[in-house]
């Protein structure tokens, strides 16, 4: 009793000292003629300016307003003044009295209430947790588990609130169960924390500011909690002035932190949006982590501004994604990111990088007309509805590496001003590449498992196809500097539209059917074209940067404006730029440097053109328009069955300096015959072929040579001929015997010179190419019988080797005998001119009785006559063969 006793005195004592003072206070207010003394107090929520009009009693007002003010937040009761129950309770307007309730409202009537009083007071922290669950870093309370604690770990909203608004104090509180709906708007700055916390009724904090750090971390909020509007017709901000900590918050109903300000890191790891979660127009100005957040209904971050880092890693977004237009200005992460919903980052900027490695996209994913400023990662991401990257910009260098698209693929009219890898991703939906822009386009591992590719108007300084599988008939069409396709397998019909580019093909195989063919890089067709190729063309060459070869423009004429409307202004000017501005300018000279790389890749030859077939596999697969000068076919397989169509697609017999030669003959002597031949024949008879010629024959550079995968053996005469062989009979095959005719001579060439110097098949194949050029060469076989008949002619012109036949003439009969005289003439010799005459006609006349010419001939004449006899039809024959060759169809 005498503790009792004590107690109510001193709080007796305490009532008389704060009547007492507001007793001083409502005199001097009634002499200055004031409305209330609740006004000289300074009611927080009375709103507008509180300080009292200038007088000469001010001083002493403010004197007993302070004292009453200390008496107050040391925590005693004013129910026992009229006077005190208004202060900080009545409606700024001079409403009514509040009833019976709501004065026992900001009152302590829970042990954790009391204690939770006293702390504030002392500025301190109220942890109400148990030493188990303090040992526990990961703990958080749930409504189950909280539904059964005891009054000391309760606390009422209405306190809460009491403690912050009505007495401005910093309250941090962890381990309660927050009783009632905490409605703290109105613009007010409060000093609050609530980890570990469970909040039973709603959590409004429209336009709320909290100064310091604003730790949630832990905390359930199991009604609506709202961090931004009430309603959109608000303007008011919530302003996070220090860090945010909502680790492993728990929001049951809808979370709104519209418009919100993060001034500092804002922390939502493990935190679970069991309702919408609405961070539009929202500001994170230092990092934002959502690290292994889940969104169970829809998060929109429409138009959200992230100025630090965005973790959004292992995130799991049940329902609609939306990021429409949000601007990430350093690097954004959504590893392993799920997106079981539509994902929206239409119109999109991320100023540095984007990695969405392993991200699930569930749904479909759009990134229409996004910007990516930085290193943008999709790798291993799975795409299992359709990924539309339409008009997408991508500055920096973008990996899509063992992605997977399940449905449909859009990169229609996409730009790529960097290395761009699609390496192992599969695609098993139709694919779409209309129109595209790219620097390095790299599809190497790539699967095609689908049919439906469109890549019309693709246009790329470098494309990579290296171990490429086709698994169903598709059609591309590429035009680029360069394209590889090493050991691209393709096991269904593969058609191939190249423009201006350089194919390498070593390794390749494919399916019986393919064809290659040869496109020329388009030129402007209609005066739209015309118009826009003259304008890209003139702030190219004003940028200093290169040369321009039409590349067809985007069909949307705003887009491109947009995008190179105009060169951005000198460096020289020292122009303060903003973020935008210098994004601005970034994409600009991307894109400028882009078009001129392109014009100077796809201006190096006027038709595409194959580098390399070596050990590719070409039954069946034809090659049309594709130019051949510099095409290695050594190590080929199936080249017998190869189809080649088109002219002037191989060097002729002298290399390609006859081409460069002025003249009718384009540089060849009158007397050579021209013929096609292959890049191999060249290179095997240039024994030391300088760097140049190997890396252009490669068709690498030095930077982009890479160490063969399979060890390839030195070109020999033996090798080559054997590739003018299966050539040879791939066009036999196909009925083109003139061409035939060519690799036969090529073949016959290769086996002269791979045969032994002094062997007998080189003795023989050199004298078959001499007299008759391989039974090709008409001219050289007539020319060896004009030579034949010229020295057997001179031969016959020797007295002891033929002269004129003798012709005897009867004189006289002896009739008795029956005996007949004649007399005969010298025999002379043959004339250089007579022995001529009859050489040529033993050359051509083999069967004919002997002294019908008139001459006689000796046993060297002989000798000399049946060797005109043989060689003359012989040769005949060979130039009446190589006539037949060149002329069959």
């Amino acid at each position: 009793m005498n503790n009792i006793d004590g107690r109510h005195a001193g709080r007796s004592g305490a009532r008389s000292q704060i009547r007492a003072c507001l007793l001083r206070v409502g005199r001097v207010a009634h002499r200055l003629s004031l409305p209330c003394p609740q006004h000289a107090l300074g009611d927080p929520r009375a709103g507008g300016d509180t300080t009292p009009q200038p007088s000469a009693g001010i001083p002493e007002l403010l004197q007993h307003v302070h004292d009453a003010r200390v008496l107050l937040a040391s925590g005693t009761s004013l129910r026992s003044s009229g006077c005190a129950r208004s202060v900080g309770r009545r409606n700024p307007g001079g409403g009514p009295r509040p009833s019976a309730s709501k004065e026992r409202a900001v009152e302590p009537i829970t042990p954790a209430e009391r204690r939770l009083l006293a702390d504030a007071t002392a500025a301190g922290q109220c942890n109400l947790l148990t030493p188990a669950e303090q040992a526990e870093p990961a703990w958080g309370p749930s409504a189950e588990v909280a539904a059964i604690w005891s009054e000391d770990r309760q606390v009422r909203a209405d306190f809460l609130r009491h403690l912050l608004i009505d007495q401005q104090l910093p309250v941090h509180l962890t381990g309660a169960r927050i009783d009632g709906n905490l409605y703290l708007t109105g613009g007010h700055t409060l000093t609050l924390s609530l980890p570990r916390c469970i909040l039973t009724g709603a959590a409004h904090f429209d336009g709320t500011t909290f100064a310091g750090d604003a730790r949630f971390d832990g905390a359930t909020f199991t009604g609506d909690a709202r961090f931004g509007f009430a309603r959109a017709t608000r303007f008011v901000r919530t302003t996070f002035t220090g860090d945010a900590q909502f680790d492993g918050v728990t929001f049951a109903g809808d979370a709104r932190f519209d418009k919100a300000i993060f001034t500092r890191d804002a922390r939502f790891v493990e935190a679970t949006f069991t309702g919408d979660a609405q961070f539009d127009r929202a500001t994170f100005t230092g990092d934002a982590q959502f690290d292994r957040a889940t969104f169970t209904g829809d998060a929109r971050f429409v138009r959200a501004t992230f100025t630090g880092y965005a973790r959004f890693l292992r995130v799991t977004f049940t329902g609609a994604a939306q990021f429409d237009t949000a601007t990430f200005t350093r690097s954004a992460r959504f590893h392993r990111a799920t997106f079981a919903a539509v994902a929206h980052f239409d119109g999109a900027t991320f100023t540095s990088g984007a990695h969405f490695d392993r991200a699930t996209f569930t749904r479909s994913a759009l990134f229409i007309g996004a910007t990516f400023a930085g290193n943008t990662t999709f790798a291993e991401a799975t795409f299992t509805r359709d990924a539309r990257f339409v008009r997408a910009t991508f500055i920096g260098d973008t990996a899509f590496l063992e992605a997977t698209f399940t449905r449909d693929a859009h990169f229609d009219e996409a730009t790529f001003t960097a290395g761009t890898y699609f390496d192992g991703a599969t695609f098993t939906g139709a694919a779409w590449f209309r129109n595209s822009r790219w620097r390095t386009l790299g599809w190497s591992r790539t699967v095609w498992k689908t049919a439906s590719v469109e890549s019309a108007g693709l246009a790329a300084v470098e494309i990579v196809l290296d171990r490429a599988e086709f698994e169903q008939p598709v059609r591309l069409e590429l035009a680029a500097g360069r394209v590889s396709m090493e050991r691209m397998q393709a096991t269904e019909r593969l058609h191939l539209v190249i423009a201006g580019a350089q194919v390498n093909l070593e390794d390749a195989d494919f399916a019986v059917g393919s064809l290659i063919d040869a496109a020329p890089v388009q030129t402007p067709t209609t005066a739209t074209e015309t118009t826009a190729k003259e304008a890209q063309e003139q702030r190219v060459q004003k940028s200093g940067i290169g040369r321009w070869v039409f590349i067809p423009p985007y069909p949307d004429p705003d887009y491109t404006s947009a995008t190179t409307s105009g060169l951005p202004p000198d460096e020289d000017t020292h122009q303060v730029l903003d973020p935008a501005q210098r994004l601005s300018r970034s994409l600009m000279y991307a894109s400028l440097f882009l078009e001129a790389d392109l014009s100077t890749a796809l201006d190096h030859t006027p038709t595409a053109s194959v580098t390399s077939l070596r050990r590719t596999h070409v039954a069946g697969t034809s090659l049309s328009g594709m130019d051949l000068r510099a095409c290695t076919f050594t190590g080929a397989d199936g080249l017998d069955k190869l189809v080649i169509v088109g002219d002037d697609i191989l060097t002729n017999h002298r290399g390609d300096k006859d081409m460069m030669r002025a003249g009718p003959a384009r540089g060849r002597k009158w007397w050579r015959t021209s013929r096609r031949v292959l890049h191999d024949e060249l290179a095997v008879r240039q024994p030391h072929p300088a760097a140049s010629d190997t890396a252009g024959a490669s068709g690498a550079t030095d930077a982009t040579v890479e160490p063969a995968a399979t060890p390839t053996a030195p070109l020999t005469y033996r090798s080559v001929s054997a590739t003018y062989r299966s050539l040879r009979k791939a066009l036999e095959d196909s009925r083109d015997e003139p061409g035939a005719a060519d690799f036969y001579y090529g073949e016959m060439t290769m086996r002269r010179l791979a045969a032994s110097p002094l062997s007998v098949e080189r003795s023989l194949l050199t004298l078959y190419w001499l007299i008759a050029g391989y039974g090709l060469r008409a001219w050289r076989a007539l020319a060896t019988l004009v030579v034949v008949i010229a020295v057997a002619g001179w031969c016959f012109t020797n007295d002891a080797w033929a002269v004129k036949t003798v012709t005897k003439t009867p004189t006289s009969v002896d009739l008795g005998t029956g005996a007949i005289t004649s007399s005969a003439s010298t025999a002379d010799g043959l004339s250089l001119m007579r022995s001529w005459l009859f050489a040529a006609q033993e050359a051509v006349v083999p069967f004919r009785p002997a002294g019908l010419s008139g001459v006689t001939l000796t046993s060297w004449g002989h000798v000399v006559d049946l060797a005109v006899r043989i060689l003359g039809p012989i040769l005949l024959a060979l130039a009446v063969l190589a006539i037949r060759n060149r002329t069959k169809r």
